[in-house]
């Protein structure tokens, strides 16, 4: 599944940002082996405010810019996992054993990096850095964050491609440069 967006090249102030931005996700789904996997795509400035959280109002102009310029490098994409039944915890889904459950945290939390690669029309980009936001059981799902430090050019259509945990074969998750292009921009 591809969200294509008609689209805007609006800016925003912050809580307009932020709201369009969780309102129009821009996501690519598979389901794999009863495992639902979907790569949303998170805009770098979407980024930078949330790693400010609900202090942004107490940020002046210049300390907003500061923090939105520390996140203007790269393509950041959030991995969400969940049992296709929606009630199992992925972590704990189709379980041979217990060490399964252990090698899955390990996998995530080290590993699969290795097995994302973002392609573009011109170049392959490797994960630069991940962290697995563990649940610990808490929500059936788990999610992993992904930067990476390529920047498609306005022409280019982005693919990443993933080989891991739940999958029997490679899988494909497209996005579309223009979809991307018109995400509004942030009026700081």
């Amino acid at each position: 599944t591809v969200l294509i967006l008609n689209g805007c090249t609006n800016s925003y102030k912050v809580d307009k940002y932020l709201k369009w931005v969780n309102e129009n996700r821009i996501e690519s789904s598979v389901l794999s082996n009863g495992v639902k996997l979907t790569f949303r795509y998170l805009p770098n400035e979407w980024m930078a405010l949330t790693d400010v959280g609900p202090n942004w109002e107490e940020l002046t102009k210049d300390s907003l810019s500061k923090v939105v310029k520390e996140y203007s490098s790269g393509m950041y994409f959030l991995l969400k996992m969940e049992a296709a039944d929606e009630n199992t915890p992925v972590l704990k889904f189709n379980l041979t054993n217990e060490n399964d459950y252990y090698n899955r945290i390990r996998y995530l939390t080290a590993e699969i990096n290795q097995d994302i690669q973002l392609i573009t029309t011109l170049d392959t980009s490797y994960v630069t850095h991940h962290v697995f936001e563990r649940a610990y059981g808490l929500r059936p799902y788990e999610q992993v964050l992904f930067h990476f430090d390529k920047e498609p050019l306005d022409s280019e259509d982005v693919e990443i491609q993933y080989s891991g945990l739940f999958t029997a074969k490679k899988e494909r998750f497209k996005f579309n440069s223009t979809t991307i292009k018109k995400i509004p921009k942030l009026k700081i």
